[in-house]
């Protein structure tokens, strides 16, 4: 089961760039992969600018793209 948002994104034809599948049922723990939002956090700007500055640090790969 937890494979299946995973292989639903990848492989449904009517899917496209930015959603976000995964369980709906029991707080969104159980059941098959329906497109849902994803969590707040997901959508904070200045925190993904943070995670992307560790991970370029500790990967000691930077990305440039401009």
């Amino acid at each position: 089961m937890g494979t299946l948002p995973i292989l639903r994104a990848a492989t449904d034809i009517s899917a496209t760039s930015g959603e976000y599948f995964g369980p709906t049922k029991m707080n969104e723990m159980r059941g098959y992969p329906e497109e849902v939002k994803s969590s707040a956090k997901s959508y904070d700007e200045e925190l993904a600018a943070k995670l992307w500055k560790v991970s370029e640090k500790l990967t000691q790969i930077i990305y440039n793209f401009k």
